[in-house]
This record gives C-alpha cells, structure tokens and sequence, in this order.
C-alpha cells in the first residue's frame, strides 16, 4: 500500500502498543495509552445518540487536564444542535459533574456550529450562525458553566445574537473562530472573528468582522474601529482595497492583539492568502493588511490560494497555512513594525520563482489546522481526496518549512489515515479539522462514518499520537 493510501492509525494503535518493549515511540503512532479502555481502542467515538450525522467541530482543552469535544447535531430549531462531550485526562470517560453522564446537548437555534473556546474561568463559549432580524444571518454566541449547564450571566439565558451591523438586513454574518482576551484588572472580553457581506447605498462588499463582547454578552463600547457610538464592540476590514476579503483564522497573541487570515479575492480565477494584524482594541494597525500570493497554476489557468489557519511560532513570526489550487500550502510572516513581511529564512518547497512557500507535491491535500511543535517544526493537519475517497491526512514541514519525509511521512511528505469504526474495521472516510498539544503529543479531532462502506452514521473522533519532540503548547 503506498504511503497515500488510507492507512488506518488503528493498525498503528497495534504498533505503538509495541513501543512498550522498547520501540521508539513517534509522532505518527496512536498513543496507547489514550482512552485504552474505549471501543475502538485509543479512539473516542463522539456522538449524541442513534446513527444520526454529528460532525466533529472543535475540541479544547479543560482545566483538570481533558477535553471536552464539540459536535453538530441535526435537528435543531432551525438547523443544528449544539453537542459537547467531555472527557478527563488521557481521554478517559469524565466521572465529574457534567450535563447527563458526561455529555450536554442543546438547541441553541443556531444554523450552524462553528466554533468553540474555553475562557479562563473554564466556561465553554460556542459559536455559530443565529437568525438575525430581516432575514440574515447574525454571530450566534452561547456560553456554558464549567458542568455544561446554561451561564445565565451571559446575554439571555446564556445566549446572544450579534450583528456586525446595527441596521436591521445590511449584513449577513457568520463566525469562524472565538477566543478570549483577559483585560488589565481582569475583565473578560470574548472576540469573535468571522466574514459579513454587507450591504449599502453604495453598493455590496464582503469583508472580515471582529465583535466584541462583554463578560455579559453585551457589546464592548471599547472594542472596535467605528466612531458612531452605535457600531460600538464592531471592526470591519479588507486585506487591500475594496476587494472581497473572508476569514479562516484567528490567533490571539500574548499581549491580546490580534491576527486574522484568510482569503483575498483578486478575481474569479485568483485568490491569495490575507493577513490583517489589529490592536487588542480591534483597530488594525496602520499598513498591517495585506495579501500574498501562493500562485500554484490550478485548472483553467486558475490560481486559487486561501488561508484556512494560522499559528504563532515565536515572539514575531507566525505561518499561515491553507490550500493552493487544491494542494496543502504554507508560508511564513514576520511582524516587522506593524507590518506582515514574508519570512525569507522559509524555504519552503524551494518552488523556482515562488520562493518561501510550502507547496505539497500530492493534489488533492487540504489543510484545516496547523500546530508548531518546540523545535520549530510544523504540523498541517486536514484531508486527502484521492478520486473522492477522503482520508484524514498531515504533512510535516521543517523549521525552514521544507518537508519532512521521513518515517510514515516517505517519499512525499504525506500521511493518510482513516480512523477505526465501532467494531474495528477501517471507515469509509475521515477528516481532520483540529489539531492540539497534550503534554507534547499531537491530539487529532475530526469526523468520521461508522460505516466502512459508506459515507452515513458520522461521529467526531478524536485521538493522541505519541511524539518524539515536544511541541509549544503555549503557542495554539
């Protein structure tokens, strides 16, 4: 079987339980001492009940040390419900007090579950798309105490609908990320980043958008880009000019600013990598938008490029990750000033005439998430798409963002995988949308069918890899 090939991470489950007698654990085995007593074995299934899709969303870390996992759920009032599954340490089923035997499910009249975070008092934010007033779309936001019932502090009954805009149907919004800023004097304010297409007597425009919000759900009149009082706790911003920007990620730095990625559209056929940095009051910093173009030829001469995620990887460098015509692509940025400059000492894939950017050799390779490990090497992490049979896959890159093709990542730099079903045979699909750090291992979180031969009766699925380096757990 070729190294693109699914191979299954619970054959390698198999081999890591061997690395006990003194194999080498790496990063590409499944860590056997993840959830040992589940079924499949070092696998967590996430699911609300019966043989519905759910699909994997986010997973964050907890206080004591676990997880506590995010799903869609069909069935919602108007479309999906909101599914949080919590676990302890090493993946072991949680035994505290957590909604019924450890799982939460919620209507909250969301169309979409996008995202989630945990703030610092362990309450558990989500995200989502909400109904707005005229018929649009608004940030959907639902905060949960630590037990996972409703914060009835925030907003109504622990939910709020946000519009970027306070005019009744000029916006339509959907959210993409969420994450905390604790304040001097320790105030919390949660931003939510997301796209809008917005609507006026001049015309239509579709741009990035920063909320923020109160420790009660309220918008925060310090937080912002607008002088009209009444767009208080809203930003809006393109990547250059008037041209259609989107959202992909987001990263919170130590000193609370803040930077968004995603895509710039240049054209029907051309798209480029975006980056904005904003201060932590949501004003971005003069110069500090911009674009920067992959340029890997896709069909029909198209060159569509698009960040999809972005990780800190030292005071002033950061590397955005995402696709290029259908290939897992990369590139480093170093913040000089207040400007977003390409990283020279990136080689990348050493492309001729596209320096300092990572292209992966193998199309049909999308990147949802990325992670830094401690000596400066990366993690992609998303899904393959061969003939459209998909497969959770990750490609290594090096500090200088070469490919790592050793190991199970020879000869190209790819590693394909599908996860186990319920009774241990290879399922027909899987997708990786989160990656995060346990005490340095990788941990992986996606969706995957309980059905070997086909695409029906999804879960989230969650697992943790052995590594052989440590990764920067402080940098997600």
């Amino acid at each position: 079987m070729s190294r693109f090939a699914a191979v299954a991470l619970y054959a390698l489950y198999l081999i890591a339980g061997a690395a006990h007698a003194g194999a080498e654990y790496t990063d590409q085995l499944v860590d056997s001492r993840f959830a040992p007593t589940a079924s499949p074995a070092n696998w967590r299934r996430v699911f609300s009940n019966g043989t519905v899709d759910e699909k994997g969303v986010a997973v964050a870390r907890t206080p004591d040390g676990g997880f506590v996992s995010l799903i869609s759920v069909p069935g919602g009032s108007v479309g999906s419900k909101i599914g949080l599954v919590r676990y302890g340490p090493d993946g072991v089923l949680f035994t505290g007090s957590f909604g019924s035997s450890g799982k939460v499910i919620k209507d909250g009249q969301l169309a979409e579950v996008r995202a989630m975070t945990v703030d610092s008092l362990g309450r558990i934010v989500v995200v989502g798309t909400a109904a707005g007033p005229g018929g649009v779309k608004d940030f959907g936001v639902l905060r949960f105490n630590p037990d996972g019932s409703d914060d009835t502090s925030f907003g109504v009954a622990g939910r709020a609908a946000v519009g970027i805009e306070p005019v009744v149907a000029m916006s339509d919004d959907q959210p993409v990320a969420v994450v905390e800023q604790v304040l001097t004097g320790g105030a919390k304010r949660l931003i939510i980043a997301g796209n809008s297409f917005m609507t006026s007597n001049i015309g239509t425009f579709q741009v990035i958008s920063l909320i923020g919000l109160r420790n009660d759900g309220s918008f925060d009149p310090d937080f912002g880009a607008y002088v009209d009082p009444n767009f208080g706790g809203r930003t809006t911003q393109q990547y250059f000019g008037s041209d259609a920007s989107y959202a992909g990620g987001l990263v919170k730095l130590p000193n609370n600013n803040l930077i968004v990625v995603g895509t710039r559209v240049l054209s029907g056929t051309d798209t480029d990598f975006g980056a904005c940095y904003f201060a932590s009051v949501g004003v971005p910093y003069s110069n500090s938008c911009a674009s920067y173009a992959i340029d890997e030829p896709g069909p029909g001469g198209s060159i569509y490029d698009g960040a999809t995620a972005a990780v800190q990887t030292s005071a002033d460098t950061f590397v955005l990750a995402g696709n290029a015509s259908g290939r897992m692509a990369a590139l480093k940025l170093k913040l000089v000033s207040s400007a977003l400059e390409i990283d020279t000492t990136f080689v990348g894939s050493s492309i001729a005439g596209r320096p300092n950017r990572f292209v992966s050799p193998t199309a049909g390779t999308y990147v949802n998430d990325v992670a830094v490990r401690s000596d400066g090497s990366l993690l992609l992490a998303g899904y393959s798409n061969s003939s459209g049979n998909i497969s959770g896959a990750m490609t290594r890159l090096r500090r200088n963002g070469s490919p790592d093709t050793t190991g199970l990542f020879s000869p190209t730099g790819l590693a394909a995988f599908r996860a186990p079903t319920f009774s241990g045979t290879v399922s027909f699909s899987t997708e990786i949308t989160k990656v995060l750090i346990d005490a340095g291992r990788p941990v992986l979180y996606g969706s995957s069918p309980d059905n070997a031969s086909a695409a029906t009766d999804y879960d989230g699925v969650l697992t943790r890899l052995m590594s052989d380096l440590i990764f920067a757990s402080g940098l997600q």
